[in-house]
């Protein structure tokens, strides 16, 4: 039973990951998951955040990567990320509130 019916799934995050044949099977099956427990409403975000040892250094006392390490392709697949998220709350706010949304999550 769904407690909260304001609450929104946006999609699925895929992080970690490897090339293995096991990361690729998972992924797929988490796809058909996400899709299976939204009735089609959401699925994965298409970035994927990959593997590095970085992400690890920075939660052991660098700070976040996005401030430390501004470079490195994982910070760049965390923004692609964080772009995905907010251009699907966009949509979603879009087809709920019509030609009253101003695109900042506010009614006109």
């Amino acid at each position: 039973m769904r407690k909260n019916r304001d609450l929104i799934v946006l999609g699925g995050i895929v992080a970690d990951v490897g090339s293995s044949n096991v990361h690729k099977t998972s992924i797929a099956q988490n796809k058909e998951d996400i899709k299976k427990l939204t009735n089609n409403t959401a699925s994965i975000f298409k970035t994927q955040i990959s593997h590095a040892e970085k992400v690890g250094e920075s939660q052991y006392g660098d700070g976040a990567m996005i401030f430390t390490n501004f470079k490195h392709y994982v910070t760049h697949e965390y923004l692609e990320l964080t772009n995905e998220i907010i251009e699907k709350i966009i949509e979603i706010e879009g087809k709920q509130f019509g030609d009253n949304f101003n695109g900042l999550g506010e009614q006109k």
